[in-house]
């Protein structure tokens, strides 16, 4: 049993130290084809202040429209169970 452990051991290791001696070629990167845009550092301020007077106006200056939806569902939710506790006391 003990030698069957130590076998299996040395052939996991040798197999191991097998893969470590493939050589890969030079592999080279092309230039991206995004392009480098400096954030604004007053962005996120601003959109945290428009948010602040508005729910979701801050997901508006951002141009990420799909997420005001779920704001207001999560308003809408909120509100709904504090209704409904009060009606329960």
């Amino acid at each position: 049993m003990v030698a069957r452990i130590i076998l299996f051991s040395f052939f996991l290791l040798g197999i191991n130290t097998a893969l470590a001696q493939v050589q890969f070629e030079d592999v080279t990167i092309a230039n991206d084809s995004t392009s480098y845009k400096p954030i604004d550092p007053l962005t996120p301020a601003k959109a945290a202040f428009y948010s602040a007077v508005i729910p979701g106006l801050g997901q508006v200056y951002n141009k990420k429209y799909w997420k005001v939806p779920i704001v207001y569902g999560g308003l809408a939710i909120g509100y709904y169970f504090y209704n409904d506790n009060n009606k329960k006391i």
